[in-house]
């Protein structure tokens, strides 16, 4: 896990219509994270209000999506959709304390949804990209049973890191194929799903890049694949395979964009209409 972007700015990077604010959030093991959150500034007068987490890959910083998931949130504002945009920093990451590590992220990861349940927010949409669609495949489990969490938007993900090594290095000579037991970053979506019964009860929207270049082809229909056999409703698993990605510039395809907005608008209002 890298420590990319430490020198990024959030002025760094122009979100027309977007405010974003920096503020801090305290772990229970006593580091310090960086925290973006993002509104439009023009703001919505619809009662349909949302939170949307979302959790970063590895390359970079937090400011450096920003202009992307700004693009998402003044979609959505157009659709009649009061979003806030929320972006913790991994411990290690951008301006956070500490040291990056898996089980210290899925605290960082849980402390954030905490905050959240603290202040009564309502819906909340959970969004992960590369290795943060393995935290928020990881944390939903754990939160599952305090509803906390509406729906799942899951972005280039892979099933668990020993299968993008093996994608990487598919010579099996190579000592990558051996390395399994020893992994310390490991974010096993089958094994969190099991420890929850095997029951996802979460709408989730994968979007797989078409032309990923570190992921296995067939990366983000594994991903489906397995929430589609322990979803509680298999319908409610949507799969996009984005035309002309790669693995880190899927929302700057307008495809992928308005799949992701069609998707939180439709599980907003059904969520209304309840």
């Amino acid at each position: 896990m890298g420590y990319l972007g430490r020198a990024d700015n959030v002025e760094d990077y122009p979100t027309p219509g977007v405010c974003w604010r920096k503020d801090h959030l305290r772990t229970p093991d006593g580091e310090r994270l960086a925290v973006l959150t993002g509104r439009t500034i023009a703001r919505s007068s619809s009662p349909t209000r949302i939170t949307l987490l979302y959790l970063q890959g590895n390359a970079g910083s937090a400011p450096a999506r920003l202009p992307l998931l700004s693009r998402v949130l003044t979609d959505l504002a157009s659709r009649g959709i009061s979003a806030r945009c929320i972006v913790p920093s991994y411990r290690g990451y951008w301006h956070s304390t500490g040291s990056p590590s898996e089980a210290g992220i899925l605290i960082d990861v849980l402390s954030v949804f905490d905050t959240l349940k603290h202040e009564g927010s309502g819906e909340i949409i959970l969004w992960g990209h590369s290795i943060g669609a393995g935290f928020a495949v990881l944390s939903a489990t754990r939160v599952a049973r305090a509803r906390q969490i509406n729906a799942v938007v899951l972005e280039t993900p892979f099933i668990d890191t020993m299968t993008v090594l093996k994608s990487l290095y598919p010579q099996k000579w190579l000592p990558y194929h051996h390395l399994g037991p020893w992994l310390r970053t490991r974010l096993d979506m089958s094994a969190a799903l099991e420890q929850m019964g095997f029951r996802w009860p979460y709408k989730t929207l994968v979007l797989q890049a078409e032309k990923d270049e570190i992921l296995p082809a067939n990366a983000g229909a594994q991903v489906t694949g397995l929430l589609s056999e322990a979803a509680v409703d298999p319908t409610s698993i949507e799969h996009v395979l984005v035309k002309g990605a790669l693995h880190q510039d899927v929302l700057s395809k307008s495809a992928a964009r308005s799949a992701t907005v069609d998707f939180i608008v439709r599980v907003a209002k059904e969520n209304t209409t309840r």
